[in-house]
């Protein structure tokens, strides 16, 4: 009800995931609140083939030109489960990691075709074509157009929930710990894949499903 502050159990059990979002969690406002993105797009919902988006971000999504990015995050996003992955990996392009990091999610997901989309930087595609000849699952290639961020917009809103929530969990952390957490502690990259695994298995949709 509107007005009513939360039992402590109630923040104690949200403190451990910040999922949903709650309007009292500090950590969820400051995270939060612009992880709102584009809006979809029909031809976007409507594919025969699976379709897999794949982009690169980093811990965050504005930094000065003097500050260091740190590692390359990639997230991926599967239209037809709505399942989100981030993981960190140490560059970008085909580095070895990334490239098994990457086959190892789409072959999870348990198709036999799939639409694998990005958009035009070399550094994706070349990670794509390396991916491509070494997965057992046969791949379709697609680039957004250039300068349009409605086609790549659905990877672009999964960026967003995934920041937004290892934001919620960084300054959660850092809280309770008293500490602040730095880019390059050891612990980011847990925190980055923690957060978008605790999206696929507890955050809700539209529909009312996880």
């Amino acid at each position: 009800k509107k007005g009513c502050k939360p039992t402590e159990k109630e923040v104690e059990e949200h403190m451990a995931l910040h999922i949903p979002y709650r309007n009292w969690c500090s950590f969820c406002v400051k995270g939060k609140t612009d992880s709102k993105g584009h809006v979809k797009r029909k031809d976007d919902e409507e594919s025969e083939v699976p379709v897999i988006s794949v982009d690169y971000t980093y811990m965050k999504d504005k930094q000065r030109d003097s500050e260091e990015k740190g590692m390359p995050i990639m997230v991926v996003k599967d239209r037809g489960t709505k399942v989100i992955k981030a993981r960190v990996v140490p560059a970008k392009g085909d580095d070895g990691y990334a490239v098994r990091t990457l086959k190892g999610i789409i072959e999870s997901l348990g198709y036999k075709k799939v639409m694998l989309k990005s958009d035009h930087e070399p550094a994706i595609k070349s990670l794509k074509e390396k991916v491509k000849n070494e997965v057992s699952v046969e791949i379709c290639m697609e680039e957004s157009p250039a300068y349009d961020s409605r086609s790549n917009g659905e990877i672009e809103n999964a960026i967003r929930t995934v920041q937004g929530q290892i934001r919620a969990v960084k300054n959660g952390l850092e809280s309770r710990y008293k500490s602040r957490i730095e880019d390059s502690h050891q612990v980011i990259p847990w925190i980055i894949a923690h957060s978008s695994d605790t999206i696929n298995r507890f955050a809700k949709g539209e529909d009312g499903r996880t």
